[in-house]
């Protein structure tokens, strides 16, 4: 039997070449994740909002209120009764802060629990006289 050999040579083959197929839309991908993204961004709006904020109808009473001041005051005088109805800009007590007495001859001297203090800004003395 005789050796048969091929030629190496690189072969020319010549065809037309295709273009490629443009591709469609694809709606049904499209429909399915718009609403898909619709859902769970409603889902998070709910959960949030349920999470974050409460709505209700309803009024605010207070069972006690506390004012209170850095220094001493004494309140004078009440404007407004227990009950009634009171707005935004209304004047509720007056007060004082200045206890010092003018009338009882001490020159101005700081009067506290009718104990006549010399020097007002010593806070020992104000202790001792609370105690």
């Amino acid at each position: 039997m005789k050796q048969f050999k091929f030629q190496n040579k690189a072969s020319i083959i010549t065809g037309i070449k295709e273009e490629k197929p443009k591709k469609s839309r694809n709606w049904d991908r499209i429909i399915y994740m718009s609403i898909f993204i619709f859902m769970i961004v409603s889902l998070a709006v709910y959960i949030l909002q349920k999470n974050l904020y409460v709505y209700s109808l309803g009024e605010v009473i207070t069972e006690r209120f506390e004012v209170t001041q850095p220094n001493d005051v004494e309140i004078t005088r009440y404007f407004v009764a227990e009950g009634d109805m009171v707005e935004q800009g209304d004047t509720l007590f007056a007060y004082k802060s200045d206890f010092r007495d003018h009338d009882n001859g001490n020159g101005g001297a700081f009067v506290f629990n009718n104990v006549v203090i010399d020097k007002p800004n010593e806070w020992v003395t104000k202790e001792r006289m609370n105690t």
